[in-house]
Protein backbone atom coordinates (compact mmCIF):
# COMPACT_ATOMS: atom_id res chain seq x y z
CA UNK A 1 0.00 0.00 0.00
CA UNK A 2 3.09 1.95 -0.60
CA UNK A 3 2.73 5.21 -2.57
CA UNK A 4 4.26 5.58 -5.41
CA UNK A 5 5.48 9.14 -7.50
CA UNK A 6 5.84 10.76 -4.81
CA UNK A 7 8.67 13.61 -4.38
CA UNK A 8 8.27 14.10 -0.78
CA UNK A 9 7.13 16.97 0.94
CA UNK A 10 9.39 18.18 4.20
CA UNK A 11 9.70 20.99 6.73
CA UNK A 12 12.87 22.61 5.92
CA UNK A 13 15.08 22.13 8.84
CA UNK A 14 15.38 25.62 9.28
CA UNK A 15 12.23 26.00 9.88
CA UNK A 16 11.95 23.23 12.32
CA UNK A 17 15.09 24.56 14.04
CA UNK A 18 13.37 27.87 14.37
CA UNK A 19 9.73 26.37 15.96
CA UNK A 20 11.94 24.91 18.93
CA UNK A 21 13.92 28.30 19.39
CA UNK A 22 10.52 29.51 19.53
CA UNK A 23 8.67 27.11 21.61
CA UNK A 24 11.54 26.80 23.95
CA UNK A 25 13.96 23.96 25.26
CA UNK A 26 10.67 22.22 26.91
CA UNK A 27 6.60 23.06 26.85
CA UNK A 28 4.18 22.47 29.35
CA UNK A 29 1.89 19.62 28.22
CA UNK A 30 -0.98 20.49 30.34
CA UNK A 31 -1.44 16.91 32.59
CA UNK A 32 1.63 17.38 34.73
CA UNK A 33 4.27 16.21 32.27
CA UNK A 34 6.23 17.84 29.66
CA UNK A 35 6.94 17.07 25.51
CA UNK A 36 10.37 17.89 24.40
CA UNK A 37 9.95 19.81 20.79
CA UNK A 38 11.84 16.76 19.14
CA UNK A 39 8.48 15.28 19.87
CA UNK A 40 6.17 17.72 19.17
CA UNK A 41 6.86 21.41 17.94
CA UNK A 42 3.43 23.02 18.80
CA UNK A 43 2.21 22.05 22.33
CA UNK A 44 1.80 25.03 23.93
CA UNK A 45 -0.85 23.58 25.99
CA UNK A 46 -0.71 26.08 28.60
CA UNK A 47 -1.29 29.21 26.22
CA UNK A 48 -4.31 30.51 28.23
CA UNK A 49 -4.68 33.64 25.82
CA UNK A 50 -4.90 33.94 21.78
CA UNK A 51 -1.26 33.34 20.17
CA UNK A 52 -0.35 35.75 16.83
CA UNK A 53 1.24 33.58 14.62
CA UNK A 54 4.76 33.39 13.93
CA UNK A 55 7.18 36.10 13.07
CA UNK A 56 7.56 34.45 9.53
CA UNK A 57 3.80 33.52 8.57
CA UNK A 58 1.08 35.69 8.73
CA UNK A 59 -3.00 35.01 9.22
CA UNK A 60 -3.81 36.33 6.26
CA UNK A 61 -2.29 33.73 4.30
CA UNK A 62 -5.03 31.20 5.91
CA UNK A 63 -6.69 29.74 2.54
CA UNK A 64 -10.19 30.41 2.16
CA UNK A 65 -12.87 27.12 2.50
CA UNK A 66 -11.98 24.86 -0.96
CA UNK A 67 -13.69 22.02 -2.32
CA UNK A 68 -11.34 19.89 -0.82
CA UNK A 69 -11.44 20.79 2.87
CA UNK A 70 -12.97 18.44 5.39
CA UNK A 71 -15.95 20.39 6.99
CA UNK A 72 -17.65 19.03 9.70
CA UNK A 73 -20.65 20.92 10.70
CA UNK A 74 -22.37 23.74 8.52
CA UNK A 75 -20.07 24.93 6.33
CA UNK A 76 -21.41 29.01 6.98
CA UNK A 77 -21.10 28.61 10.59
CA UNK A 78 -20.40 32.09 11.87
CA UNK A 79 -17.68 31.00 13.18
CA UNK A 80 -15.22 28.18 11.45
CA UNK A 81 -12.03 26.28 13.40
CA UNK A 82 -9.54 25.53 10.84
CA UNK A 83 -7.44 22.86 12.18
CA UNK A 84 -3.78 21.70 10.27
CA UNK A 85 -3.35 18.26 11.98
CA UNK A 86 -0.68 14.76 11.80
CA UNK A 87 -1.97 11.80 12.20
CA UNK A 88 0.85 10.37 13.93
CA UNK A 89 0.85 13.59 16.80
CA UNK A 90 -0.17 12.90 19.56
CA UNK A 91 -1.19 16.11 21.23
CA UNK A 92 -3.36 16.37 17.62
CA UNK A 93 -5.22 13.02 19.10
CA UNK A 94 -5.59 14.84 22.27
CA UNK A 95 -6.86 17.89 20.97
CA UNK A 96 -9.13 16.16 18.38
CA UNK A 97 -11.05 15.09 21.33
CA UNK A 98 -11.01 18.77 22.78
CA UNK A 99 -12.71 19.93 18.94
CA UNK A 100 -15.04 17.22 19.57
CA UNK A 101 -16.80 18.63 22.67
CA UNK A 102 -16.61 21.96 20.64
CA UNK A 103 -18.48 20.33 18.20
CA UNK A 104 -21.12 19.09 20.63
CA UNK A 105 -21.67 22.16 22.45
CA UNK A 106 -21.28 24.56 19.30
CA UNK A 107 -21.83 22.54 16.04
CA UNK A 108 -24.81 20.73 17.27
CA UNK A 109 -26.80 24.38 16.45
CA UNK A 110 -24.46 25.59 13.52
CA UNK A 111 -22.66 28.09 15.46
CA UNK A 112 -19.16 26.58 14.81
CA UNK A 113 -17.78 24.84 11.93
CA UNK A 114 -14.60 22.10 11.77
CA UNK A 115 -11.94 22.62 8.81
CA UNK A 116 -9.97 19.72 9.05
CA UNK A 117 -6.64 19.93 7.00
CA UNK A 118 -3.41 17.80 6.25
CA UNK A 119 0.26 19.10 8.05
CA UNK A 120 2.25 15.60 8.20
CA UNK A 121 5.59 16.72 10.19
CA UNK A 122 7.49 13.83 8.44
CA UNK A 123 11.08 15.04 9.36
CA UNK A 124 9.47 13.48 12.90
CA UNK A 125 6.43 11.07 12.05
CA UNK A 126 7.36 8.73 9.42
CA UNK A 127 4.05 7.90 8.99
CA UNK A 128 1.95 10.74 9.17
CA UNK A 129 1.94 11.21 5.30
CA UNK A 130 0.45 7.90 4.78
CA UNK A 131 -1.83 8.62 7.09
CA UNK A 132 -3.42 11.95 5.24
CA UNK A 133 -3.20 9.94 2.09
CA UNK A 134 -5.81 7.03 3.81
CA UNK A 135 -7.75 9.35 5.50
CA UNK A 136 -8.03 11.32 1.73
CA UNK A 137 -8.85 7.72 0.55
CA UNK A 138 -11.33 6.44 3.28
CA UNK A 139 -13.02 10.24 2.17
CA UNK A 140 -13.04 8.91 -1.53
CA UNK A 141 -14.35 5.55 -1.12
CA UNK A 142 -17.32 6.56 1.64
CA UNK A 143 -17.43 10.08 1.53
CA UNK A 144 -17.24 12.76 4.19
CA UNK A 145 -18.63 11.21 6.94
CA UNK A 146 -15.80 8.03 6.38
CA UNK A 147 -13.22 10.55 6.38
CA UNK A 148 -14.16 11.82 9.98
CA UNK A 149 -14.31 8.04 10.74
CA UNK A 150 -11.00 7.14 9.66
CA UNK A 151 -9.45 9.72 11.55
CA UNK A 152 -11.51 9.18 14.75
CA UNK A 153 -10.34 5.72 14.92
CA UNK A 154 -6.74 6.57 13.50
CA UNK A 155 -6.36 8.87 16.72
CA UNK A 156 -8.28 6.81 19.29
CA UNK A 157 -6.00 3.47 18.24
CA UNK A 158 -2.66 5.69 17.95
CA UNK A 159 -0.86 3.77 20.19
CA UNK A 160 -1.39 0.21 18.21
CA UNK A 161 1.31 1.76 15.95
CA UNK A 162 0.91 3.78 12.58
CA UNK A 163 1.80 2.32 9.10
CA UNK A 164 0.60 0.72 6.00
CA UNK A 165 -1.12 -2.63 7.82
CA UNK A 166 -2.63 -0.54 10.61
CA UNK A 167 -4.46 1.70 7.62
CA UNK A 168 -5.69 -1.07 6.20
CA UNK A 169 -6.88 -2.31 8.76
CA UNK A 170 -9.07 0.36 10.04
CA UNK A 171 -10.58 0.65 6.45
CA UNK A 172 -11.17 -2.84 6.73
CA UNK A 173 -12.72 -2.48 10.21
CA UNK A 174 -14.68 0.35 8.45
CA UNK A 175 -15.99 -1.62 5.70
CA UNK A 176 -14.09 -0.21 3.16
CA UNK A 177 -13.40 -1.56 0.18
CA UNK A 178 -9.67 -3.07 0.25
CA UNK A 179 -9.01 -3.20 -3.12
CA UNK A 180 -10.14 0.40 -4.22
CA UNK A 181 -8.88 1.73 -0.60
CA UNK A 182 -5.11 0.25 -1.65
CA UNK A 183 -4.90 1.47 -5.03
CA UNK A 184 -6.18 5.13 -4.08
CA UNK A 185 -3.36 4.69 -1.44
CA UNK A 186 -0.51 4.03 -4.30
CA UNK A 187 -2.03 6.06 -6.30
CA UNK A 188 -0.27 9.15 -5.12
CA UNK A 189 -3.77 11.72 -6.33
CA UNK A 190 -3.45 13.75 -2.79
CA UNK A 191 0.00 14.37 -2.76
CA UNK A 192 -0.82 17.81 -4.17
CA UNK A 193 -3.84 18.33 -1.91
CA UNK A 194 -1.43 17.40 1.96
CA UNK A 195 1.40 19.58 0.19
CA UNK A 196 -1.07 22.33 0.08
CA UNK A 197 -2.67 21.78 3.16
CA UNK A 198 0.93 21.90 4.96
CA UNK A 199 2.57 24.86 2.90
CA UNK A 200 -0.61 27.04 3.63
CA UNK A 201 -0.13 26.03 7.57
CA UNK A 202 3.82 26.87 7.13
CA UNK A 203 2.53 30.38 5.43
CA UNK A 204 -0.09 30.70 8.52
CA UNK A 205 2.78 30.76 10.90
CA UNK A 206 2.47 27.16 11.92
CA UNK A 207 5.41 25.30 13.23
CA UNK A 208 4.03 22.55 14.80
CA UNK A 209 1.05 20.44 15.52
CA UNK A 210 -1.53 20.87 16.17
CA UNK A 211 -2.04 24.30 14.37
CA UNK A 212 -5.49 25.65 14.32
CA UNK A 213 -7.19 29.16 13.55
CA UNK A 214 -10.49 30.38 14.49
CA UNK A 215 -12.05 32.54 12.20
CA UNK A 216 -14.79 34.89 13.43
CA UNK A 217 -18.05 36.18 11.93
CA UNK A 218 -16.35 39.20 11.33
CA UNK A 219 -12.99 37.66 9.37
CA UNK A 220 -10.87 38.12 11.87
CA UNK A 221 -8.78 35.20 13.22
CA UNK A 222 -7.10 34.34 16.04
CA UNK A 223 -4.31 31.38 16.84
CA UNK A 224 -4.86 28.10 18.45
CA UNK A 225 -1.25 27.01 18.99
CA UNK A 226 -1.56 23.40 20.37
CA UNK A 227 -3.58 21.39 22.08
CA UNK A 228 -4.96 23.57 24.54
CA UNK A 229 -7.40 22.96 27.05
CA UNK A 230 -11.50 22.56 26.19
CA UNK A 231 -11.55 25.91 28.93
CA UNK A 232 -9.51 27.87 26.51
CA UNK A 233 -10.65 26.68 23.47
CA UNK A 234 -14.31 27.75 24.74
CA UNK A 235 -13.04 31.20 25.95
CA UNK A 236 -12.06 31.67 22.32
CA UNK A 237 -14.81 30.58 20.33
CA UNK A 238 -16.88 32.91 22.68
CA UNK A 239 -14.54 35.69 21.66
CA UNK A 240 -15.04 35.05 18.03
CA UNK A 241 -18.80 34.61 18.28
CA UNK A 242 -19.29 37.62 20.32
CA UNK A 243 -17.63 40.05 17.28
Amino acid sequence: MNESNHNPYTIPLSILISGILIAGAVMYAGDGGFAKPGNNLGANVGDSVPTPPEENGTLEAVSPLAATDHVLGNPSAPVKIIEYSDLECPFCARFHETLKQAMDEYGKDGKIAWVYRHFPLEQIHSSARLGATASECAARIGGTQAFWSFIDAVFSRQEEGLGDSFFSQVARDMGLDENAFSSCVSSGDYNGVIDANAENAIASGGRGTPFSIIIAKDGSKQVVNGAVPYATLKTQIEQALGK
